[in-house]
């Protein structure tokens, strides 16, 4: 088997179905290829049907029983049923190009290359949560490039990996597995591991449709960063630099009821914000106001898997 395309169920946004599908439809450039989804994450019933459906349908479709809660370890058991040397992985909301695995197929080929970083491109919307997402999105990229950081975390919408690699670095991280993915590349580098970028051909990214999943989405992900600080401060401060926690987490702890109340008070008045500039409408302040509503949510994620 030339390569393994590895499904990430994360955050599916009712896109399971057809990314599977286009992770299938992969044209010659991919060699022999396979598809592994460990059943993990949001499953309805229907879809479950469909997939067992297609499974049987197709050799190319492999499903694996597993742990169901934890998607680092299910993703690992994956990496270990794998029987390919070069693996690709998609999150469960993109529709990968047909060319995408050949292109990681022959960057795989390359000497050297431990791991590679594909690109994520939301399509053209009217709806405006999609734009201030991508907006959003900009924005904290121009923020990490001001504190010396990649525009952007490491992520599994489209990345490529030798399987020896991602083993010798143990793995996708099971104690954060929500951001399993960044402490992995990490290890990686710091082995002296090259990663490459892949710039194109880029996934097709879906963006929520309501605002709420959005920031409810965005506190998940505060909550396991504010984890992979208490349990591994260390790599926390190299991934998420933080220097409020690095300086006062003992602090932070002690505090953190009276600073759970000024960051919900923060983002009500926040949330105040944006829905009067949506009613009005002010669009220059929308996405001010949708980034202080963000912001607020990720600082409450953070000091719960900090503090909890």
């Amino acid at each position: 088997m030339d390569i393994s395309i590895i499904i990430s169920n994360y955050d599916p946004k009712g896109r399971l179905l057809s990314c599977i599908d286009h992770a299938l439809g992969q044209n010659a450039t991919a060699g022999g290829y396979d598809v592994i989804f460990p059943l993990h994450g949001e499953i309805t019933a229907a879809e479950m049907e469909q997939l067992q459906a297609r499974a049987a349908s197709t050799e190319r479709l492999r499903l694996l029983q597993g742990e169901r809660h934890n998607r680092a370890r299910a993703l690992n058991d994956a990496v270990r049923s794998s029987a390919s040397a070069r693996l690709v992985f998609l999150e469960s909301h993109v529709h990968a190009p047909a060319d995408l695995a050949g292109h990681y197929r022959r960057l795989l080929q390359s000497p050297g290359v431990a791991a590679i970083q594909g690109a994520f491109a939301a399509a053209a919307t009217t709806n405006w949560v999609s734009e201030v997402e991508s907006g959003l999105r900009a924005l904290s990229g121009e923020r990490r490039r001001a504190r010396g950081l990649p525009p952007d975390e490491f992520h599994l919408h489209s990345a490529g990996f030798q399987r020896d690699a991602l083993l010798a670095a143990d793995g996708f991280d099971e104690r954060v597995p929500g951001i399993a993915e960044a402490p992995l590349l990490q290890r990686i580098l710091e082995s002296g591991g090259r990663i490459v970028p892949l710039e194109a051909p880029a996934v097709h990214h879906a963006n929520h449709d309501d605002f709420s999943d959005y920031v409810q989405a965005l506190r998940r992900r505060g909550c396991e960063v504010g984890r992979l600080w208490r349990l591994d401060p260390g790599a926390a401060s190299r991934l998420y630099p933080a220097a409020t926690l690095k300086r006062y987490g003992a602090l932070v702890r002690r505090s953190r009821r009276p600073l759970r109340l000024a960051g919900e008070a923060q983002r009500s008045l926040a949330s105040l914000i944006l829905a009067v500039s949506r009613a009005l409408p002010l669009h220059r302040l929308t996405l001010p106001a949708a980034a202080q509503v963000a912001s607020a949510a990720v600082r409450a994620g953070v000091l719960e898997g900090y503090c909890d």
